[in-house]
């Protein structure tokens, strides 16, 4: 997927890559010790004449526990905000002790991500500040590290606030199916939220947990409507059901079934999607 057509989120999950060791994408801050402390946070920051605080929103806050170090990411597939970066320049490490990352952190960095075609002007826009950008390009991170030919994992974070709601429902409806062959009847939507974001849930800051219920609930009414997943999704009250067993043969609603529904759903709405849609090999059509 070339650069140019990156939004935030892919940045953000490029970077996170980094930080793990997957054979399919490069792991340069993972072989130097660092990890990611915080995803999408909420850090208020006020100038001493200012009487309310303003809130930044980091994508992604990394820590070195060696160097005791954190690196307040931005991520930015566009042009710098000037007024974020402004209240980036009000950043303390006090704001990111008491809102940011887990104690024990003696020092800070605030680092903007981007891409080439966004390069100079961020360039422009940071050149008064001691921010640095780091940015790739189709062929490499700027540090060096050779991406050609890799596309960025997108895994870590499947959706955002700024996701499309087709989007949202591809990964709910994936998440849903991922709680059916667990055999796990009943479910809220926090429960589907963590089960789209796997082990990177603990790591989204509580706010934008609460935030994502909003989007998945949305996508959850869209998949109990009677032509996509009604007969195998329900609602009673804030919980949902998975009745009957899916993917089961003689009853149930298939998995083959279930994956073409929802892609003429999601065509319907403007879009089109490849779902992959979890499946055991004894689940067959």
């Amino acid at each position: 997927m070339p650069v140019a057509n990156w939004n935030s989120r892919i940045l953000t999950n490029a970077i996170i890559g980094f930080t793990k060791w997957d054979p399919t994408w490069p792991s340069p801050l993972a072989n130097l010790g660092w990890y990611v402390s915080l995803l999408e946070g909420y850090v208020p920051v006020r100038a001493p004449d200012q009487q309310a605080p303003s809130t930044l929103r980091p994508d992604l806050i990394l820590v070195n526990a060696a160097d005791r170090t954190a690196i307040v990411s931005e991520c930015k597939a566009g042009t710098v905000q000037q007024s974020q970066l402004a209240n980036y320049q009000k950043l303390t490490l006090d704001n990111l002790r008491e809102h940011g990352v887990e104690r024990g952190i003696d020092s800070m960095q605030v680092v903007y991500f981007g891409t080439e075609p966004h390069r100079e002007s961020c360039v422009r826009s940071l050149e008064d500040t001691v921010f640095p950008l780091v940015s790739f390009d189709d062929d490499c991170f700027e540090s060096g590290v050779d991406v050609r030919g890799k596309r960025p994992p997108t895994r870590y974070i499947p959706i955002d606030l700024d996701s499309k709601p087709t989007e949202v429902l591809g990964e709910v409806a994936v998440a849903v199916w991922r709680l059916a062959i667990r055999q796990k009847r009943t479910f809220d939507t926090r429960e589907a939220v963590q089960e789209i974001f796997l082990d990177m849930y603990e790591g989204l800051h509580p706010r934008f947990r609460s935030e994502l219920e909003g989007p998945v609930t949305k996508a959850l009414n869209n998949l109990a409507k009677a032509k996509v997943m009604g007969d195998l999704i329900r609602r009673s009250g804030g919980m949902w059901s998975l009745v009957p067993d899916p993917g089961t043969t003689g009853s149930g609603l298939r998995f083959d079934t279930a994956r073409r529904r929802i892609e003429e759903y999601i065509a319907s709405q403007g879009e089109q999607m490849d779902l992959e849609v979890p499946s055991e090999s004894d689940n067959n059509e």
